[in-house]
């Protein structure tokens, strides 16, 4: 029986008929066979061991190649090294996450590009970091210097309670919480994944997914060589400028599985062009993964409604619902079944209530269901005294099992926080169960109190994303207490892109909008230039309700 990520990869190097196309414009690709895969690992392997790596040392590695990203991670991974993917920062708050994640970590490395290298050294001056940048860069490797060898790293075999890598949460401001994954953690939730989606060694994927994400890296990359998949790779760049690539190479290569959070479907539909695809056959596609973010009924409808003229079938969409801390995977679905909406009273969804499923109406608020836990991995509903409720009534998600974290790296009082009796781990999610099936209601910390009803965030987002002109990603809300009124104040913030707007006509649309829909009152409309964003693309929202609290102090 498999037990380590060695072992997985091993197995896929057999392979030279099957492995990795990395897509890098509509015409210009690159098949690698999982064979060259480890063949190339190990050479540059044999680079960092060179430079004094051993097994348990830490490697943070920046890489924007998917290519060179996919060696760099399974070079670690054979030389028994840790690997922390982190994302490329291209903003302040980016960047200073690499200098946050240095300092939890024991005595790290760094692998990157020259040019990043450069970047952050740039940075560093700025933001006042030269003494930390010093010390980053006397431990840093640039890929460059890594030129292929013809000799091979030493293969480092470890147990499956071995720690495979390190998994840091897609925030970037505050202390970012390293998730612990070992290879027993990783390959239960691999394998779980393969049954619950019924994966066979003639199925294919296609992602656009950041391999820092871990959808990207964990339910598409790994979960794919180990069912001996070939595998496609789209740089998420290159979707973001041309986002109908993703059919385009779907209908290509004949393609039975794809991913996407909320945004992606989104962004698809935006920019696509009906006369364009015209010859478009999407009948090759048996799965679609909908999941790492709030799920949209309305758009799952638009979606699969506009592309199933060109074949692809209703019931492919799966809404799945997965965190870090759970490897990746928590529930799925059953597949070629449509997704199931749940309508409730938006007045029962607070914790420790029996929610009221009503057939719509303005008090109403719909979700959708995320399926049944997976192999090896139990859920449950407690209210704040982490007491079991019922089905039926909303709480907070823990979860436990051979998948889930054992803690946070190097954080004692996260994971005691996180982590309850017996294993269970606190999600920070609710949700309730229906007829066995989980249904995500939230984030408890994003949800905003009106006259004692529960409001999310993302669910007043969603009424001003359909304002015309204003659309997904360019929308944040929160809550603000006022303590003289004792009551939260809605705060909503609108990203402008065109100095044409009148900002009046925003303002006066959203208010009108948001009272009309949900019957609450607007504080503020505020005009920003830029969302604050994670890594992943999540609009932090705590970050910018800390903004406009900052504001509103004297200077």
């Amino acid at each position: 029986m498999m037990e380590t990520l060695i072992e997985m990869i091993h197995e896929a190097s057999l392979l030279k008929e099957k492995g990795i196309t990395f897509i890098n414009a509509a015409d210009k690709e690159k098949f690698v066979s999982y064979n060259m895969v480890y063949e190339k690992a190990l050479k540059l392997l044999y680079h960092f061991q060179e430079r004094g790596l051993n097994p348990g040392d830490e490697v943070i590695f920046q890489i924007e190649d998917n290519e060179i990203f996919v060696y760099t991670f399974w070079a670690c991974i054979l030389g028994g090294l840790i690997p922390v993917p982190v994302s490329v920062g291209n903003n302040t708050e980016h960047k200073l996450k690499l200098f946050r994640i240095w300092d939890i970590l024991n005595n790290p490395y760094l692998i990157t590009s020259s040019k990043n290298l450069s970047n952050l050294e740039k940075f560093s001056v700025e933001a006042s970091y030269e003494a930390e940048m010093l010390v980053i860069s006397s431990r840093t490797i640039c890929i460059e210097d890594t030129a292929n060898s013809h000799s091979f790293g030493n293969i480092h075999n470890p147990s499956s309670k071995d720690i495979a890598f390190v998994q840091f949460s897609s925030g970037t401001t505050g202390d970012p919480k390293g998730v612990i994954l070992t290879h027993k953690n990783v390959l239960t939730n691999l394998k779980a994944l393969i049954n619950a989606w019924g994966i066979t060694e003639k199925d294919s994927s296609l992602s656009w997914m950041p391999l820092t994400h871990d959808m990207g890296l964990i339910a598409i990359h790994l979960t794919s060589m180990l069912a001996k998949n070939n595998q496609y790779i789209i740089p998420t760049f290159l979707f973001i400028r041309r986002p109908t690539l993703w059919m385009l190479k779907a209908n290509e290569h004949r393609v039975t599985q794809l991913y996407s959070p909320n945004f992606g479907y989104k962004f698809f539909l935006d920019y696509y062009d009906p006369k364009a695809s015209e010859n478009w056959d999407l009948s090759c596609i048996r799965l679609i993964a909908n999941g790492a973010e709030p799920i949209s009924t309305t758009l799952c409808y638009q979606f699969l409604e506009e592309l199933s003229k060109y074949g692809l079938r209703f019931e492919t969409m799966n809404t799945v619902y997965g965190l870090a801390e759970a490897t990746v995977g928590v529930s799925i679905p059953e597949v070629n079944q449509p997704f199931v909406p749940v309508v409730v009273e938006r007045s029962s969804i607070g914790v420790g209530q029996k929610v009221i499923e009503v057939n719509g109406g303005s008090n109403s608020v719909t979700f959708v269901e995320v399926g049944r836990p997976i192999e090896d991995c139990e859920v449950r509903i407690c209210n704040e005294d982490d007491k079991i409720l019922p089905e039926g009534t909303v709480g907070y998600i823990h979860i436990n099992g051979k998948n889930v974290t054992s803690g946070f790296y190097n954080n004692p009082s996260a994971t005691k926080k996180a982590i309850k009796k017996g294993g269970w781990l606190n999600t920070g999610d609710l949700g309730f169960m229906r007829n066995g099936r989980l249904v995500i209601t939230g984030r408890a910390k994003d949800i905003i109190i009106i006259n004692g009803q529960n409001y999310y965030a993302h669910d007043i987002e969603r009424v001003v994303e359909n304002i015309h002109s204003i659309g997904l990603g360019n929308v944040a809300v929160c809550g603000v207490f006022d303590e003289k009124k004792g009551q939260e104040d809605i705060i909503v913030f609108i990203r402008i892109k065109k100095s044409s707007v009148v900002f009046s006509d925003v303002d006066l649309a959203v208010r009108k909008e948001i009272n009309r829909q949900l019957g609450l009152e607007v504080l503020h409309v505020i005009p920003v230039r830029k969302m604050l964003k994670t890594t992943s693309g999540k609009i932090q929202r705590f970050k910018m309700r800390e903004l406009y609290l900052e504001s509103l102090q004297p200077n």
